[in-house]
């Protein structure tokens, strides 16, 4: 019995990058943000020009969401422009996908590759 509460920072000021940082701090706020606006706004999806606003509104609307202050928003939107800039200049890098057969609880999974 009892409640179970989510890990909310993972050690966000050793992050190398801002995304980096954003992913480890607040983690429930962001993965909020994430969800409910950066997503169905578009999220990365319509080019990077779009995908740059996407962020840049996420961002402000979280400073508002700190508080109702001009300061709040300018500072959302600092963020939102240095994680735009950020992500053309450091491309997240995708990590390659399993090669077949090297993932051992495939062995009981048939493909119907090859006639097999």
């Amino acid at each position: 019995m009892g409640f179970h509460f989510m890990v909310n920072f993972r050690q966000p000021f050793l992050a190398q990058r801002l995304q980096d940082f954003w992913r480890r701090w607040h983690i429930s706020l962001s993965t909020w943000l994430r969800d409910y606006l950066y997503i169905p706004l578009g999220g990365s999806a319509g080019g990077e020009w779009k995908t740059s606003m996407n962020l840049l509104a996420t961002m402000m609307l979280a400073g508002l969401w700190h508080g109702a202050n001009w300061t709040f928003v300018i500072f959302g939107a600092i963020h939102g422009v240095v994680l735009g800039v950020e992500r053309r200049l450091f491309p997240v890098t995708v990590k390659p996908m399993m090669q077949p057969g090297s993932n051992p609880l495939q062995v009981f999974s048939h493909s119907g590759e090859n006639g097999s």
